[in-house]
Parts: C-alpha cells; sequence; structure tokens
C-alpha cells in the first residue's frame, strides 16, 4: 500500500493497524478504524513496527508516531516526522541517514552494488522463466504432433 510517498509492505500489519489486534472476549483493540487519515494510519502501522520504505530505502521505526504521547493504546501522530532512513554499507552495517542528505561516495557504492544484485536476479528469473515457456512450447508442439499420427 503506498501513502504519499512511502510504501508499507505487510497487508497483515496495515490490516491490525486499521482494525486493531484480537483480544479479550474475542474483541479488536486498537487500529485506527476504517475512517482514518494518513498520517493516522502511518502512525500505527510504524508503532506495530510494519516495513516502511521511500524510494525503495527503509524508513527507520518510530519515525510517525509521537512515542511519549502514544502510550495505553493512543497513537499519536507526529506533525512534521523526522525521515531517518536505514541504508546498508559494503560491509553489510546499517546506517542511519536523514532523508534528503547527501548520500558518502561508500553508502552509494554499497546502493549500486545491491541494485546490481537486483537486476542479476531479476536477470536470472526471466531467463529461467523464458526457459520454461520454451518447454512448455516443445511439450505443446509434441503433443500435436503425436496426435496427428
Amino acid at each position: 500500500m503506498k501513502i504519499k510517498c512511502y510504501n508499507l509492505k505487510n497487508a497483515e500489519k496495515i490490516n491490525r493497524a486499521i482494525f486493531g489486534s484480537m483480544g479479550h472476549g474475542g474483541k479488536l483493540y486498537g487500529g485506527v478504524g476504517e475512517s482514518y487519515t494518513e498520517e493516522q494510519l502511518l502512525a500505527a502501522y510504524d508503532r506495530l513496527g510494519g516495513l516502511i520504505t521511500k524510494n525503495g530505502r527503509k524508513v527507520k521505526n518510530g519515525c510517525f508516531y509521537d512515542v511519549n504521547a502514544s502510550k495505553k493504546g493512543n497513537i499519536v501522530p507526529i506533525e512534521k516526522p523526522k525521515i531517518i532512513l536505514v541504508l546498508s554499507d559494503l560491509e553489510g552495517n546499517l546506517i542511519e541517514v536523514s532523508d534528503g542528505k547527501e548520500l558518502t561516495p561508500e553508502l552509494k557504492a554499497a546502493e549500486n552494488k545491491k541494485k546490481a544484485a537486483e537486476n542479476k536476479k531479476k536477470a536470472a528469473e526471466n531467463k529461467n522463466e523464458a526457459t520454461e515457456n520454451k518447454n512448455e512450447a516443445t511439450e505443446n508442439k509434441n503433443e500435436a504432433t503425436e496426435k496427428n499420427k
């Protein structure tokens, strides 16, 4: 689900953020309800620890709700959230960077390496799919030949 420029990746947590979690006696507790604002849903989803990304980069949990004000089930969105991105360097160490801040050359290199690996994986998946389609076409041709004999 996309809200503003953010992608919420976990459908089950989106559902819990809206409708709440099952509690005593089978009742749903928490959740922002079906008439939520985007800010309320982002805050509730963030509070559940849901994965949020911006432009493919992970957003640090806790950016969208006021931890101190969100006690006892109340979810208080932050009016102007300070977005912190969580990136990996070349060694795999997690680095926190303020959104909009220029990335260091090392972080740029790590992101380029990650993109190259993703592209290689997609190319391999496409090749496998093409091979499967070719094999299926050959099987269909062989079946048709057998029927025509």
